[in-house]
């Protein structure tokens, strides 16, 4: 998690990087494979579907990776494919060729570019989100046990912090 942190600050610590990169960037393939790889850690789990029967995702957040992550491999693939190399930054310039040969037409108000840079905006939106729900389902699953002993009471009190309540 400390490396998804440093990660995220050398690629611009936002979704919205308007040359985002597809791999490292926030949000991005990356992001979903440290998620993976948690639950590969502590879980043992052989496959990102897994992530569901050790109750770390819903069925409906897994189907949400899966989708951004099919979006995500399509668009780099792209990337690999137009550049002849291993380029994982979406510049503006390929912008437009990633756009055209993943299908998205113009519309009445919004350019096939744009559309395709919304849809990859979402994705990385729904990775965050999927980061926050995995984390907080992993966060319940570890929080540790309350205190015994004799001052087991005392630390376990709820008390008052600049008008807070804070437990543990």
């Amino acid at each position: 998690l400390a490396e998804r942190e440093e990660r995220h600050k050398r690629m611009g610590d936002s979704h919205y990087v308007v040359e985002p990169n597809v791999k490292e960037g926030k949000g991005s393939l990356r992001d979903l494979h440290t998620l993976y790889w948690i639950g590969k850690y502590i879980y043992q789990v052989r496959d990102p579907s897994e992530l569901v029967s050790v109750g770390l995702l819903s069925p409906r957040e897994y189907r949400s990776f899966r989708r951004a992550e099919t979006f995500f491999w399509a668009v780099r693939c792209h990337l690999h494919t137009i550049t002849r190399r291993a380029e994982d930054r979406l510049t503006f310039d390929l912008q437009r060729e990633v756009a055209a040969r993943m299908k998205y037409t113009d519309r009445p108000g919004k350019s096939a570019v744009e559309r395709f840079m919304h849809m990859f905006f979402l994705q990385a939106k729904v990775v965050g989100n999927l980061t926050g729900v995995f984390l907080a389902q992993l966060d319940e699953q570890f929080v540790r046990k309350q205190p015994r002993g004799l001052l087991a009471g005392f630390r376990a009190r709820p008390r008052k912090l600049k008008g807070y309540s804070v437990y543990g």
